[in-house]
């Protein structure tokens, strides 16, 4: 049957046959394969992540020997993806992007090599890179010290007034502070992990906090010493899951 198919881009009787004839296909399976077609609106989601698109984007799911592969208007045949079934192969795509658009955001095109800076363009071509910049938060160490947590009744109040190692002073409400934070005491020295908005430049989230040793007043020279010698992001987060 399959060597009547013609090796062209397979239309929707081809998927809707393979979907008839393979064996232990569930329905949710059978679906997807009848289903051939495939669409984002919006924008591209994966976790907590969400690249908005300039225009919708629509593609094709299409079967193979091993599952399906999913072919997308703007970013095939560069980027394809492949699993055991429409879900898997879409995840797949899905993952494809992040990581590429990740590695490269942050480079300058001087910095890429000419295979970067071709899927750089088919990436930019689908994804509205000035809105991801505009609406995705910035995640950054920050070194303070904990001015008060204070309330009445519990000890802490709807703020929390922190001091950066640079002397300026923030607020963050209450419920945007994790539990490691909250369990400091006022005069505490900590380093952190924050969300901050990339618009309002106001912190969203305290994401981790641990206790450090007490900073006395440094210049320059010894302020940048010191941050050099600080544990790194990835190195408190695993700590943090470690424990």
């Amino acid at each position: 049957m399959f060597a009547d198919m013609p090796p062209s881009a397979p239309n929707f009787a081809y998927v809707s046959a393979v979907s008839t004839i393979t064996a232990g296909q569930n329905r949710a399976d059978r679906h997807w394969a009848i289903s051939s077609d495939a669409a984002w609106e919006g924008s591209i989601e994966l976790g907590h992540t969400r690249y908005p698109l300039i225009q919708p984007v629509t593609g094709v799911f299409s079967p193979k020997p091993n599952g399906f592969s999913l072919h997308m208007q703007k970013l095939s045949p560069t980027f394809v993806g492949s699993g055991k079934n429409p879900a898997e192969a879409e995840l797949d795509l899905k993952g494809q992007i992040h990581i590429d658009f990740q590695r490269l955001y942050g480079k300058r095109p001087f910095q890429m090599t000419a295979d970067e800076r071709d899927k750089w363009q088919i990436l930019s071509n689908a994804i509205d890179v000035p809105r991801y910049i505009r609406e995705t938060p910035i995640e950054e160490r920050m070194i303070g010290q904990i001015e008060w947590l204070k309330n009445s009744q519990h000890g802490m109040g709807p703020y929390v007034q922190i001091r950066r190692l640079g002397g300026e002073v923030e607020l963050i409400p209450i419920e945007d502070v994790s539990r490691d934070m909250v369990a400091l005491r006022p005069n505490d020295w900590f380093e952190a992990i924050i969300r901050r908005s990339s618009r309002s430049e106001k912190i969203q989230r305290v994401l981790f906090a641990q206790k450090i040793d007490p900073i006395g007043t440094l210049n320059d020279e010894e302020a940048l010493k010191f941050w050099d010698e600080m544990p790194t992001t990835k190195s408190l987060l695993e700590t943090n899951t470690a424990s």
